[in-house]
C-alpha cells in the first residue's frame, strides 16, 4: 500500500546574506512541514512537498518575514545516503517583496560506527557528500533525546 511521512519542523540558526541578499542576514527561525509519499511497490520513499514560513531578525533593519515552497526528495535516502535533497522558491512579504530559489539538503542522523552515538554525513560547499561524518552535539537532539534532522540550504535570486 501507499503511505507517507508527515513532518513538522522548526529550524533555528544564523543566515548570512551577501550581495543583493545582504538584507537577509540575521538570526533565523523557520517553521516548515513536509509530506513525503512511501510506496514499497515502487521502491520506497518518493518526492514530497515542503512548505513553510521564515523570520529573520536583522538588527536595526527590523525583521524580514517570508515563505518557502518546494520539494523534498527521499528517493536516494538509505543507510549509505542519509540525506534528502530539497529545492524550491522563497518570497519575502511586506512592502519590499522579493524572492528567488533555494537548494539544500535535509541531513538525517544515523548511528555512528562502534556505538559512538549519532552522526550526520558531511557535505562540501556544493552540497555533495565528502565521505566524512560529524557526531551530533547536545542541541541536535529533541527534549526526548531523539536525534533530529538538520537542514542546510542556500537562497539565491
Amino acid at each position: 500500500g501507499i503511505g507517507g511521512r508527515l513532518a513538522q519542523a522548526t529550524e533555528v540558526g544564523f543566515l548570512e546574506g551577501s550581495g543583493t541578499l545582504d538584507f537577509l542576514t540575521g538570526q533565523t527561525e523557520i517553521h516548515a512541514q513536509s509530506r513525503v509519499p512511501f510506496d514499497p511497490a515502487n521502491g520506497g520513499w518518493g518526492v514530497g512537498q515542503i512548505s513553510g514560513v521564515f523570520n529573520i531578525a536583522n538588527g536595526s533593519n527590523g525583521a524580514v518575514v517570508g515563505k518557502l515552497e518546494g520539494s523534498l526528495d527521499f528517493r536516494l535516502f538509505n543507510a549509505n545516503v542519509p540525506l534528502a535533497p530539497t529545492s524550491g522558491s522563497w518570497t519575502t512579504l511586506g512592502k519590499k517583496r522579493t524572492g528567488g530559489g533555494f537548494v539544500g539538503a535535509a541531513l538525517v542522523p544515523f548511528p555512528c560506527a562502534l556505538g559512538l552515538g549519532f552522526c550526520y554525513l558531511e557535505l562540501d560547499s556544493n552540497g555533495n557528500p565528502t565521505g566524512g561524518i560529524t557526531p551530533l552535539v547536545a542541541n541536535e537532539f529533541n527534549k526526548h533525546g531523539v536525534p533530529v534532522a538538520k537542514f542546510l540550504f542556500t537562497l539565491f535570486q
